[in-house]
């Protein structure tokens, strides 16, 4: 993964297409949104930031101009002005819809999910306890339980969204791994770690591609929509670089989403995750509705809110 370096207080001008991305701290109850925008020639990625939240047209798959003063050091740029050179696909004219508007009908889609285990090199996704998480439990949450991913997705949008079990015809399901990368997932090992999401997915996702054994039909990463990669749950590691439970590209296509779950809930997170990369936000709570998040993932009914178990999403 390449940063875009930036001097500190220089006017600069950033032109890409724009990357949203969220961080799920679960146990906090909180989350963070990051924005990129993304040379797609380099892969250079220049995070960029903004006093209020961006206009709705700045969305994930959007070609924009950035102007701003740089942060320095690679850290970014704080944005004066943002220009949209093309809207995100699929997105429609305005920022917004008019409330006296009938609702559109749901298109029916397909999303390809390709699954990849990783692991690190000081720790693994099948730790030996209760919470490990192994190829076929993943096969089971993903496809073959009575309650499984795929079948949540059918039937939460009412037969219009189909994750295939076998959507390029390789005769299994996309699910592989263990990966290791050459990164450590803890502080506390040596050499200590750092938490880098898009340097970890490149790293999977390449080993992936290279593998002719179990990738004989040599597929690469752009034959799927959604990358999901399960690595080392929280619950059996303490002290990793990344504190979350999940982090995923919002609403956006051929992008990851991670889920660091033991296995007990771990299907409740992938959902949430790719509910992400499908553009949902989450349920929460506005109480005196303001219009101002009362408490985030407060809404226990919903699995886009604090519901680990089998619950639908609600109505927005």
């Amino acid at each position: 993964m390449l940063f875009r370096s930036q001097n500190k207080g220089q006017r600069v001008t950033v032109t890409g297409e724009v990357a949203v991305e969220i961080a799920d701290y679960f146990e906090e109850r909180r989350s963070e949104l990051y924005y990129f925008v993304v040379d797609k020639q380099t892969n250079a990625r220049t995070r960029v930031f903004f006093k209020e939240p961006p206009d709705r047209a700045f969305r994930s798959g959007a070609r924009v101009r950035i102007q701003g003063q740089g942060r320095g050091n690679g850290n970014g740029v704080d944005v004066e002005s943002v220009e949209i050179l093309e809207s995100a696909p699929g997105a429609r004219d305005g920022a917004s819809v008019a409330t006296d508007m009938e609702a559109p009908v749901a298109s029916n889609q397909t999303r390809k999910v390709l699954t990849l285990l990783v692991d690190f090199q000081d720790a693994v996704v099948d730790t030996g306890t209760a919470n490990a998480v192994t190829p076929a439990i993943l096969s089971d949450q993903m496809f073959n339980d009575p309650q499984n991913v795929q079948h949540f997705y059918s039937t939460a949008s009412l037969g219009t969204l189909t994750i295939p079990t076998d959507p390029n015809g390789i005769g299994k399901e996309p699910i592989f791994g263990p990966y290791t990368i050459a990164y450590n997932y803890l502080t506390t090992s040596p050499g200590g770690a750092t938490c880098s999401a898009n340097t970890w997915a490149d790293a999977a996702l390449d080993l992936w591609e290279a593998d002719t054994v179990n990738n004989p039909a040599g597929e690469t990463r752009a034959d799927y929509d959604s990358w999901s990669l399960i690595v080392p749950n929280y619950w059996d590691y303490s002290n990793r670089a990344c504190g979350w439970g999940g982090y995923a590209g919002v609403g956006c296509r051929q992008c990851w989403a991670f889920s660091a779950d033991p296995a007990s809930i771990l299907f409740g997170v992938v959902i949430h995750e790719l509910g992400h990369n499908f553009g949902f936000g989450h349920a929460r709570y506005d109480t005196n509705n303001d219009g101002v998040s009362d408490c985030e993932y407060c809404d226990d009914s919903d699995l886009m809110g604090g519901a680990r178990d089998w619950m639908k999403f609600n109505a927005p």
